[in-house]
């Protein structure tokens, strides 16, 4: 007989939020979310806001967190904040209508850039897919929207270093600078050898390391091209090791 299973598994739209800084996404089909990165300038205001809009034909149930966000090794960390107030802390969504969430900021950022989380968890509605053993899971996503608090004066400052591997290279990213960076739809070169690179943000004082499978056997330095924070296309060489 076939064996149901209900479970929820935290979806990430990460990727599309470090890239898109205020653009307007379909996080899965029918659910909209505009902006998808909230980005406050402290020096202006001290609160911001995204929207959640359904084009479904059924009512949705969300509830709203926010969590301080750091990085560790390359891994993001998030912990519980009373530094930062959402409004509201729970929605329900009706079929064509849109609700407006509201984020208001109890502190300013000293001399780095303040960075969280905004998760917006969905109760209901999800969608069901089947293992290979019949198992049917309720998916229910979590949708993870970054938020930073950063002055206009506020940069990044990413060097790169090279460690051969085997047949492989490691490349490692260090931001000493006081904000994030972004490395959207990263591609490595180096002649005939070419890698993409999943999106992520780099956070201030941090640093993530990416394996090149076969990059060893590159000539060349390796050429960086990505999209920074201000969707700006940039072109870096890294020298060979």
């Amino acid at each position: 007989m076939k064996q149901t299973l209900t479970t929820r598994l935290l979806l990430s739209v990460v990727s599309l939020a470090a890239a898109v800084a205020c653009s307007t996404v379909h996080a899965q089909a029918g659910v909209t979310i505009a902006p998808v990165v909230v980005n406050i300038d402290p020096n202006r205001t001290l609160s911001g806001q995204t929207s959640f809009n359904n084009g479904t034909n059924k009512t949705i149930d969300f509830t709203v967190n926010i969590k301080v966000w750091t990085q560790k090794d390359g891994e993001s960390i998030l912990a519980d904040t009373r530094d930062v107030l959402v409004n509201p802390n729970s929605f329900q969504l009706s079929p064509g209508s849109t609700q407006v969430i509201r984020i208001g900021l109890r502190k300013k950022p000293g001399n780095s850039e303040l960075t969280y989380r905004l998760l917006i968890a969905q109760k209901n509605q999800g969608s069901t897919v089947s293992n290979d053993q019949g198992v049917s899971l309720q998916v229910l996503p979590t949708f993870s929207i970054p938020v930073y608090v950063s002055a206009e004066s506020f940069k990044p400052a990413v060097a790169y270093s090279l460690l051969r591997d085997g047949a492989d290279l490691l490349l490692t990213a260090t931001n000493s600078g006081n904000r994030h960076q972004t490395f959207n739809n990263l591609s490595v070169s180096s002649g005939a050898l070419s890698s993409a690179v999943p999106t992520r943000a780099v956070l201030a004082g941090t640093n993530f390391t990416v394996r090149l499978p076969g990059f060893a056997a590159a000539s060349a330095p390796l050429k960086l091209m990505y999209l920074d924070y201000t969707q700006v296309q940039r072109t870096e060489t890294v020298p060979l090791p």
